[in-house]
């Protein structure tokens, strides 16, 4: 029996693997070409703000790490922690919106004490403070910049016809999914529940969650600068949001195509042309998305057998 159940151990860890080779195949061999063209413009920006920008990207892997440290329901080592969300640099990329690096990281907490429902419960509560702390930088941007918002022609009642498309959308999706979304806000609140007697952790998960928005803004500041094309702080943000937006709507691996397109058209609105807008996208995609992978496949490579075993 034992040797039945190693060898069906053996089976699944290689036809998850075979999976993930399909799935980088699939995300990234058609972008090769979009990484050549990234690659040219890195040849063309300056270095010392590149330098700094891949040190932000470190600095968002720490970050990523001690929010799940503050929010697991048991001791974990924060160098596994660490390697885990240098994992997701690639198992992020392989399926959309993320689903890859949840996956990962709910088998990293199984492997480490956590029952299901702790593991999910752990994933889902860092899902919902990082939107929570999104909108706590966004509502502080907004007050701190909101005079490098840029003025946009647009024809009369656009804004109120925009505002209603939206809030029509949102109720025909209440009304199509609402057993699904009582269903999410049901297990939401259990998981949050689980906290209920350390509340601390919960805000101190959440301010460091807010430092993950400021650093990939920061990046993108730095790849502006490095092409010469220097941006307000405010459409630096403007331009992560709409690449986080975008992408997240987009069903392709790590949300290419849409990232580079809310980036693009972001900046175009604050005044950049078409093509340096292009470059700047380019080049922090190349940072975050490329240059990400490579550390993250090491990782992946170093904790497959502590996951699979």
């Amino acid at each position: 029996m034992q040797k039945e159940h190693r060898i069906s151990r053996t089976v699944l860890a290689r036809g998850i693997l075979l999976a993930a080779l399909a799935l980088v195949v699939y995300g990234i061999a058609p972008r090769i070409s979009g990484l050549h063209q990234s690659w040219r413009v890195v040849l063309d920006a300056d270095k010392p703000p590149l330098l700094v920008a891949v040190l932000l990207l470190a600095g968002t892997f720490v970050v990523a790490a001690m929010i799940y440290q503050l929010l697991a329901m048991h001791r974990l080592r924060f160098r596994d922690t660490f390697l885990v969300q240098l994992a997701c640099g690639i198992a992020g990329k392989l399926l959309p919106a993320g689903l890859g690096s949840l996956g990962l990281n709910a088998t990293y907490l199984r492997k480490h004490r956590h029952r299901l429902p702790e593991a999910l419960a752990v994933v889902s509560v860092n899902n919902i403070l990082g939107f929570l702390s999104y909108l706590l930088v966004l509502a502080l941007a907004i007050f701190l910049l909101h005079d490098q918002v840029p003025r946009l022609h647009l024809a009369p009642h656009t804004l109120e016809l925009l505002a209603g498309v939206a809030l029509a959308s949102v109720l025909v999706g209440v009304l199509l999914f609402k057993k699904r979304l009582f269903g999410a806000a049901r297990a939401t609140l259990r998981s949050l529940r689980l906290y209920r007697r350390q509340p601390g952790r919960l805000v101190a998960a959440t301010l460091w969650a807010a430092l993950l928005p400021c650093l990939f803004t920061a990046i993108l500041f730095c790849c502006a600068r490095a092409l010469h094309d220097p941006i307000s702080v405010g459409a630096a943000f403007a331009a992560f949001s709409a690449s986080q937006i975008i992408g997240s709507a987009t069903p392709t691996p790590g949300g290419i195509v849409g990232a580079e397109a809310g980036i693009t058209g972001a900046l175009v609105a604050y005044g950049l042309t078409a093509d340096q807008a292009l470059l700047v996208a380019l080049l922090y995609r190349f940072i975050t998305y490329w240059v990400a992978m490579l550390p993250g496949g090491l990782a992946l490579l170093g904790i497959r057998k502590r996951l699979l075993r």
